[in-house]
């Protein structure tokens, strides 16, 4: 396991990943599919959201992100609440619709042309929340989205954070088509009271 960091403002966190410290954003510059694994309170939807926020202010101010030709492209963030995921709907559907692309017969097809315009960084969370049949039908989406991608060149487009607690979730099927695990560690007490102490006085200084 290797151990990375990842700065949510001034808050730290640490997690697993193959026995070196790293930072949590060198790893996703080395491994765009991710598996984030964690306790309950552990940060994973800290992370997620945070992580949301930052590229949304990114796309606000007019900041585009060199890929991995090194090539400027715009990165739009999607947060998707698996725990919401309908089962009337396929993940392609939910995430046109984040997208505010209209209902399209052929999803998949509106989803790759939006990736000739710009990257994505989809936000998964809480998988392990989703009923049994529904987590499978999920995955079983993920993965083929995977493979539309490879088969058109554009995975690279697409950077996938899959959050989840470390039990009732099989992340077997991910990690065998190249899914990096990475397990955030629980903040220490003395984390959480500085950092809580740190937003209580932006908040006094603002009002």
């Amino acid at each position: 396991q290797r151990i990375a960091r990842a700065s949510v403002g001034d808050l730290v966190l640490t997690a697993e990943y193959d026995h070196d410290e790293r930072e949590l954003s060198e790893i996703m510059q080395m491994a765009n599919r991710v598996i984030l694994s964690g306790s309950p309170g552990g940060g994973k939807t800290t992370f997620l959201l945070w992580t949301f926020r930052e590229l949304c202010l990114r796309l606000e101010q007019g900041i585009v992100e060199a890929d991995q030709g090194g090539v400027a492209d715009w990165v739009v963030p999607i947060f998707i609440e698996l725990g919401n995921f309908d089962a009337n709907s396929s993940l392609l559907e939910m995430i046109c619709s984040h997208l505010g692309l209209p209902p399209s017969e052929h999803p998949a097809a509106a989803f790759t042309s939006i990736l000739d315009h710009c990257s994505v960084v989809l936000l998964l969370d809480g998988s392990n929340e989703m009923p049994v049949h529904q987590r499978r039908k999920c995955i079983s989406q993920i993965l083929e989205l995977d493979a539309k991608l490879r088969a058109l060149d554009l995975c690279d487009k697409l950077t996938i954070i899959v959050a989840t607690r470390p039990y009732g979730f099989d992340s077997t099927r991910l990690e065998s088509e190249g899914y990096e695990t990475v397990t955030i560690r629980p903040l220490a007490l003395e984390q959480i009271e500085t950092h809580f102490c740190e937003m209580v006085g932006q908040s006094a200084n603002q009002e």
